[in-house]
């Protein structure tokens, strides 16, 4: 059996409660900066303020030594960093940071932030970029973290400048966005209704989620969190109208695994009011008249028990589509193929048909909730927009006539 995961410096091991003459009394451990495990205790007049009181005194004691000794490990500050993120981040962005942090320590944890240097830096970033899974992702992934950690380096007086942030890393050409064509878009909703058929006698009225999760990511341009966490009170079936405010995340504010509705989206300011398609709400109509829960603040697409139903478990049901021969064949037509089949996709493909349609890209931003058109036109929209024609200039200038044979 696995032990107990080890301390980090300035993280509080289990409270004990126990009661005093004037509240409750508490004890911990805590590791502090040099490793070694200590034991602090206050009384406070509840048990979540002897907790608060214990995490400040842990906290003061590794920033009180950080301060006494004028040295840290990298280990020791790519640890504070990610407290730091767990407290001012969203939970999944924390989850990503703890997890660079793990393996960039067993790179170069052990080294002194006071010895560490631009050289020795670079020569990391370059390391990681040439043996890590990832490649350079992955040098990009550690130099966020470095930069994290020597800024609680700064923080505490260890050091006076962040040279990471001078280190320049070569970022690989990126691909054209990706989008489905109109044609690969019905068999996708061809073979989604194929499943749906064969899976009703067990899913029972839950077996249209797939499809009503793609119709509305397409007759609307929303993320899946941002459908799935649509609730009854959110869309008005009526004038389409549809209130856009929150996400569901796969992970709470402790950072365990739980789908939570978090009230915050992927970007500030992007919460706002948007008119879906008629064949997305046809989609949402049908999902809500089959919900079990018929609560305003219940969600509009509801799992067997009524609940919100986690992204995962969409993106698992669409992985089971995707490896359909017909489907994969379309897919090809384009050089797709089927990991590109995901629910981003379907939010690219809604801006991107809507922008060749127009020919406006700034209508396709304000259907992704963007702020910044460039943003669009870099990540969603791509080139695909684009559509030249100067040709009646051309047959000016350089034409022969119509009637010529040719």
């Amino acid at each position: 059996m696995a032990g107990r995961p080890r301390l980090q410096p300035g993280q509080l091991g289990s409270v004990s409660f126990g009661e005093a003459p004037d509240g409750v009394r508490g004890r911990a451990r805590v590791r502090d900066a040099s490793g070694e495990l200590r034991r602090i205790s206050t009384v406070a007049p509840t048990r979540e303020a002897v907790t608060e009181e214990l995490q400040r005194q842990a906290s003061e004691l590794v920033h009180r030594q950080f301060a006494e000794t004028k040295d840290a490990t990298l280990g020791e500050l790519l640890d504070a960093w990610v407290q730091r993120s767990q407290r001012v981040c969203r939970p999944q962005t924390a989850r990503t940071y703890a997890g660079t942090a793990k393996w960039l320590k067993e790179e170069c944890g052990a080294l002194s932030v006071r010895s560490f240097d631009l050289r020795q830096a670079k020569n990391l970033l370059q390391r990681v970029s040439e043996t890590r899974r990832g490649g350079e992702a992955a040098a990009q992934q550690a130099k966020v973290a470095l930069t994290g950690a020597l800024a609680q380096a700064i923080d505490r007086d260890l050091i006076d400048r962040n040279f990471i942030r001078d280190i320049e890393r070569e970022r690989p050409q990126a691909a054209p966005p990706t989008y489905l064509t109109l044609e690969q878009l019905e068999i996708l909703r061809a073979v989604v209704l194929e499943r749906e058929e064969r899976t009703r006698p067990n899913a029972g009225a839950s077996a249209g989620l797939l499809r009503w999760g793609i119709e509305a990511c397409v007759g609307s341009g929303l993320r899946i969190g941002e459908v799935l966490a649509l609730r009854r009170v959110d869309v008005d079936m009526d004038t389409r109208w549809l209130t856009v405010r929150a996400t569901l995340v796969d992970g709470d504010e402790d950072g365990g695994w739980k789908n939570t509705r978090q009230t915050r989206l992927k970007v500030l300011g992007q919460a706002r009011r948007q008119r879906a398609s008629r064949f997305a709400i046809a989609a949402l109509r049908e999902a809500s008249a089959a919900g079990k829960d018929p609560d305003p603040l219940a969600p509009i697409l509801q799992s067997r028990n009524g609940t919100f139903v986690a992204a995962r478990n969409f993106r698992r049901q669409l992985r089971e589509v995707r490896l359909h021969p017909g489907l994969v064949r379309a897919l090809a037509r384009t050089e797709l193929t089927p990991d590109d089949l995901t629910p981003h996709i379907l939010r690219r493909t809604a801006a991107t048909l809507s922008a060749i349609e127009t020919g406006d890209l700034s209508r396709a931003s304000n259907l992704l909730g963007h702020t910044d058109v460039n943003t669009t036109k870099r990540h969603y929209v791509g080139v695909a927009w684009r559509q030249v024609d100067e040709s009646d200039v051309l047959d000016t200038i350089f034409g022969r006539g119509t009637d010529v044979d040719w």
